[in-house]
C-alpha cells in the first residue's frame, strides 16, 4: 500500500452560499410569477370589463404557461442549476416575441426582456458568485 494514499483525506465538499440580493431575487421573482399566472387565467376566466386593449385569449394562456415556466427556472438556480437561468433567458426571448405579436408597446417589451439582465446581475455578484457555484 503506498504511503501518500493512506494519508490523503477525501476532498472537502464546500458549501455553496448565495449572495443576498440573489436569495431576494429570486423569491420576489417566484412570487411575480404566481402572480403573472394569476392575473393572465384571471383575464381569461374572468368576464370584467377591461379599460386596456383586448388580445385573444390564447395570448393570456400562453403568457401565464411561461410564468410557470419561470417559476421552474427560479426554482432550479435556488438549487444551483445552471440550466435554470438559460431556461429564463429563452422563455423571456418568447414572451418579448409574443408581446410584441400581441400588439405590445416595444419599450414595454424591452423592460421585460431587461429581467435577464437583472437576473445576470443577482447571479455575478459578490465575492464567490452564485453563477461560479451553479452546476
Amino acid at each position: 500500500m503506498d504511503n501518500n494514499e493512506s494519508s490523503e483525506l477525501p476532498p472537502l465538499i464546500e458549501d455553496k452560499k448565495r449572495h443576498g440580493c440573489l436569495s431576494v431575487f429570486l423569491i420576489l421573482s417566484i412570487l411575480g410569477g404566481v402572480i403573472t399566472i394569476l392575473g393572465n387565467l384571471s383575464t381569461v376566466l374572468i368576464e370584467t370589463p377591461r379599460s386596456f386593449e383586448l388580445k385573444p385569449s390564447w395570448v393570456y394562456i400562453t403568457l401565464s404557461i411561461c410564468g410557470l415556466i419561470n417559476i421552474v427556472s427560479f426554482v432550479a438556480v435556488f438549487k444551483w442549476k445552471k440550466w435554470g437561468f438559460w431556461l429564463f433567458s429563452i422563455t423571456a426571448l418568447f414572451v418579448f416575441c409574443i408581446n410584441l405579436y400581441a400588439g405590445a408597446n416595444i419599450t414595454v417589451c424591452l423592460i421585460g426582456l431587461s429581467g435577464v439582465a437583472l437576473f445576470l446581475g443577482a447571479l455575478l455578484m459578490g465575492n464567490k458568485t452564485g453563477w461560479s457555484q451553479l452546476d
